[in-house]
């Protein structure tokens, strides 16, 4: 499980940065793209089945949240 979890966290880092590469990702024009990150990540964690279902909002929700604290470190990498 451990090895899943690690390989879920990398794969959904790459998804992440790859989207914040759009130009301002976080201002509110772009809430199209925010929305359909935060739908991915969904399915993503779905697919690999490592959570109850009804955690999973709340999970999205903080990855977006710290995705946005770390923007800089992201499209940096």
């Amino acid at each position: 499980t451990a090895d899943r979890l690690a390989e879920t966290t990398v794969e959904l880092v790459e998804i992440i940065s790859g989207e914040l590469r759009i130009p301002d990702f976080w201002k509110p024009a772009r809430i199209p793209d925010q929305n359909r990150l935060k739908g991915r990540l969904f399915e993503e964690l779905v697919e690999r089945d490592l959570l109850p279902i009804d955690a999973l909002d709340a999970l999205v929700d903080k990855l977006l949240e710290l995705a946005r604290a770390n923007h800089a470190r992201l499209v940096a990498a």
